[in-house]
């Protein structure tokens, strides 16, 4: 099964998917993938980082919105997640958006090796959720959607975390 971390901008779904890597760890788990934090990608297997994002164009970036995002970064994701799904680990993946499902560039083609896998943890805004399951062809039966609102906030991630050491 995969797990969609979904929410307004802003919101804090990398924030959530930030507390939600720190409980399954404690819980013995297995996690990896990356993460946008800030304007840098982390790897959650070795704590590596390198930059992902910029506010002025610079060589090999993509402009989305306001933000530029290094093209090496994709090259840097891949290989944390493919070795995510190589150590048969929880898998997450910050984040999928327009670049992916329209454009079909950024982490579209990890998307497209990893989801099968299961174990996919993806952060996607909610506006772009219907987007998600059609552009991957995910559905209930395969992905788990689990919304943030203003009242759920701090408690999403141990509410995922609950819900994925349930169903092992």
């Amino acid at each position: 099964m995969n797990f969609i971390i979904s929410g307004k901008r802003g919101f804090g779904k990398t924030t959530v998917a930030q507390r939600l890597a720190t409980l399954l760890k404690e819980k013995g788990l297995r996690i990896g993938g990356v993460l946008n934090i800030g304007n840098t990608l982390t790897n959650l297997l070795t704590n590596k980082t390198i930059p992902f994002t910029c506010t002025s164009p610079m060589p090999n970036s993509i402009k989305i919105g306001q933000y530029y995002i290094l093209t090496s970064a994709f090259t840097f994701a891949e290989e944390a997640i493919k070795e995510s799904i190589e150590k048969k680990a929880y898998t997450f993946i910050d984040e999928c958006g327009k670049l992916e499902l329209q454009k079909k560039q950024g982490f579209y083609d990890i998307l497209t090796f990893a989801l099968p896998q299961g174990n996919c943890i993806v952060c996607v805004r909610d506006a772009n959720v219907k987007d998600f399951f059609e552009v991957f062809h995910e559905n209930e039966q395969t992905t788990k959607v689990f919304l943030l609102d203003k009242t759920n906030r701090d408690n999403l991630s141990k509410e995922i975390a609950d819900y994925i050491t349930a169903q092992r």
